[in-house]
């Protein structure tokens, strides 16, 4: 066989939930009409007994190798079937302990696809309470083919459900996105114009229809984000350059070097004395001319500022320690003529 017939012949397999049975159950089926063994699983062919004494005593060699085919059929039947439901271990041993083929498909029917009243309630109850929620979602694919998978289950069991009820089951369980074209369906309905296929028609314009609304939405929605996010920028450009126009010098003295223009923060003797700081080992004495520690009198702001202002020496309440910072007033005479 070459590869080609091998892709073709490729065996359905079976996950063992009773939701896909129905498809896979179909699935196999075609695949076994392909490989020549349908009739075997079901039970169209019978399966002979090798071992019975009519056949032995049969003299025609057509006769003899009939059942010895319809047994090669059923034993590549079951072995392929057994490769189908592999991913499950419950239709794995089902198969396993059957005998034939036919027996395996059989078992495997009554525990997923059981003929009884209690399925066919479960199938009704179903059938009335599906309903599609989302607009979001394709209602003919994710609505209208569930259900009618529902439908052909009820009517293997027997019970036939009509193409007017099943459209109306579908028209009357839709989002309310869809009230007008499902009362325009019911007008035509009621007047014997609308069948299973035209009704999927008009679902599927209609669900495109709302998609492209909710696109065109998004879009014009990043569109106008787009804009407000370039007109805030160029607004905040404008305004910076607004603000840099206007901005004007600092109008007052510095903290730091008390010279007019600039703020103690952008003082450049500050950035100075960072820069120094950290190779020029920090004065720890005290100053001669205001006598605070941590400066020498060469660096004295104070002495600065009464430089600027000219009151160099008029400190008030004691003029002597200003006059001389080093010298003791204890041995000096009140009459020298430095104090005249």
């Amino acid at each position: 066989m070459s590869g080609t017939e091998k892709d073709a012949y490729r065996i359905p397999k079976f996950n063992g939930k009773r939701k896909d049975y129905y498809r896979w159950s179909r699935l196999f089926l075609s695949y076994a009409d392909l490989r020549k063994y349908q009739d075997i699983l079901t039970g169209e062919t019978p399966i002979p007994d090798i071992q019975d004494a009519a056949v032995k005593s049969e003299n025609d060699p057509q006769v003899k190798d009939k059942p010895t085919d319809v047994l090669a059929r059923s034993r590549k039947a079951k072995s392929e079937l057994l490769t189908a439901v592999e991913k499950s271990s419950i239709c794995f041993l089902r198969v396993n302990r059957a005998k034939t083929a036919r027996e395996a498909w059989v078992s495997l029917k009554e525990r997923y696809e059981p003929s009884t009243v209690a399925e066919e309630l479960r199938l009704v109850k179903k059938f009335n309470a599906m309903k599609l929620n989302s607009v979001r979602r394709n209602p003919v694919e994710r609505f209208c083919i569930p259900l009618e998978l529902v439908r052909a289950r009820l009517q293997e069991l027997g019970m036939e459900i009509p193409d007017k009820h099943f459209i109306m089951q579908v028209l009357g369980n839709l989002p309310k996105e869809y009230d007008i074209q499902c009362q325009v369906m019911r007008i035509k309905l009621s007047a014997q114009k609308l069948n299973i296929q035209g009704m999927y028609d008009q679902l599927e314009l209609r669900y495109e229809d709302l998609n492209r609304t909710k696109s065109s939405r998004k879009n014009g929605r990043r569109k106008s984000a787009s804009s407000d996010s370039d007109s805030e920028s160029s607004k905040g450009s404008g305004s910076s350059t607004e603000e840099a126009l206007v901005a004007t010098q600092f109008k007052g003295r510095c903290r730091k070097c008390g010279e007019y223009g600039h703020k103690g923060a952008d003082c450049p003797e500050k950035k100075q004395d960072h820069s120094t700081s950290s190779t020029t080992p920090r004065f720890k004495g005290n100053c001669c001319y205001c006598g605070h520690k941590g400066h020498k009198e060469a660096v004295c702001r104070k002495k600065k500022r009464d430089l600027e202002s000219g009151n160099l020496g008029q400190e008030s309440g004691n003029t002597e320690v200003m006059l001389c910072g080093f010298c003791e007033d204890d041995g000096i005479s009140e009459t020298d003529s430095m104090y005249e």
